[in-house]
């Protein structure tokens, strides 16, 4: 499943972000995320293996797979599918996924 692929890694999940809003290379990527340039391309090289993503660097650009994938991740975070009970939402989301990526911090006191 494409959505758990990029679930999986912190870094391929910012590739296609940043790509969907306009980035174009690998530095800019980088660099706005304060990700090492490394990993950045090694996220790079496996999402253009999967074919989501396209295009020479500085010229990155997402296909229309990886759009739908990033669609889908997008719905699931919204609550777009029923849970089980009914129960979405970041919460949800994350033990249904294991994703603790964008985990906040939760009963926090004052």
């Amino acid at each position: 499943m494409d959505v758990q692929f990029i679930l999986r890694d912190k870094y391929r999940r910012a590739v296609l972000e940043d790509l969907s809003n306009g980035e174009l290379g690998s530095d800019d990527i980088a660099k706005r995320n304060r990700f090492p340039y490394a990993s950045v391309e090694r996220a790079i090289q496996e999402l253009r293996a999967e074919e989501l993503i396209g295009g020479p660097e500085g010229e990155l650009y997402i296909i229309s797979r990886g759009r739908q994938v990033l669609s889908d991740l997008l719905e699931m975070e919204r609550g777009g599918g029923e849970g089980a009970g009914g129960a979405t939402g970041p919460r949800k989301f994350r033990e249904m996924t294991g994703d603790d990526s964008r985990k906040r911090t939760e009963n926090r006191g004052n």
